[in-house]
């Protein structure tokens, strides 16, 4: 009985593991590819409203904590700020990303 415990365990274990090699490689493929990395960014942003109680993600569903079990941990015990509706990248490509950019866009103006 107890070997069939432990087969069963080791069993788990290399599952985790498993899931564990592939959600970081999918990340690495996404991270390293500025197109994916955006477009996944704009799902994230979308995907929130399920999570998003009083502009704050607090305590994740039962859906969302079998999809994302690390994310119903994390959230447990904190509070994570909503993903911003316009990126790092998005609001850097509207501002300029020279300083000189930023110079003359003060300067136009009155």
């Amino acid at each position: 009985m107890q070997e069939a415990e432990d087969r069963s365990q080791e069993s788990e274990g290399s599952k985790q593991r498993t899931a564990e090699r592939l959600s970081f490689k999918l990340w690495a493929a996404i991270i390293t590819r500025p197109r994916w990395y955006e477009f996944s960014g704009k799902l994230a942003h979308l995907l929130q409203r399920f999570v998003v109680r009083r502009n704050r993600i607090g305590s994740v569903g039962r859906f969302v904590s079998w999809i994302a079990p690390p994310l119903a941990a994390w959230t447990a015990a904190r509070d994570l700020r909503p993903i911003e509706d316009k990126s790092f990248r998005q609001q850097w490509r509207e501002r300029g990303s020279s300083p000189t950019a930023r110079e003359e866009a003060a300067e136009t103006r009155p």
